[in-house]
């Protein structure tokens, strides 16, 4: 892996260039999915990836990336989070699942502090919130407001307004 890393970012003096270099080679030589394989025969995770598999998921790349990153001198850290979300315009707000999940990195670029990035690449499926399961998540989010957390200080806080507005 340390070889790897130097050889992919020989020649580039600035972190900046680094980063570059190696979400570059990264998605030159590996694509996305989630139908994830291992050899179980490679015991290190990250070098059956670099290595032995031209495809995974986020996580992988996030790892691959930091890891060859720290070892060619660039300060680096993995980030999970969520990526994104769903407009629903029912209830105004946005939705954001469990498959939003995501991993990242980010990369201390000196004066210019950490900065994001992101070495998986791009998937192509673009997933809209349908009407009816907007309508669903908004039932979904009433229910579990007003009923199942609809507890005794719930019903003081609503009290106490109604006697604010009232007067």
């Amino acid at each position: 892996v340390r070889e790897l890393a130097l050889k992919i970012t020989a020649g580039r003096a600035l972190p900046y260039a680094k980063v570059l270099a190696v979400i570059e080679w990264l998605r030159q030589t590996h694509h996305y999915t989630t139908d994830l394989r291992r050899d179980p025969k490679v015991l290190d995770p990250l070098e059956d990836f670099l290595f032995h598999q031209d495809a995974g998921h986020c996580e992988y790349f996030a790892s691959a990336a930091a890891m060859l990153l720290r070892i060619a001198g660039v300060p680096t850290r993995y980030v999970n989070g969520f990526l994104g979300g769903e407009w629903n315009s029912i209830q105004k707000l946005i939705t954001v699942r469990e498959n939003r999940a995501h991993s990242w990195i980010e990369a201390y670029l000196g004066p210019a502090g950490w900065m994001r990035f992101d070495a998986t690449p791009v998937a192509t499926r673009i997933s809209r919130m349908g009407r009816l399961r907007q309508i669903f998540d908004s039932v979904e989010l009433f229910w579990s407001r007003w009923v199942l957390q609809y507890d005794a200080s719930r019903q003081i806080d609503i009290a106490r307004r109604l006697g604010r507005q009232l007067g």
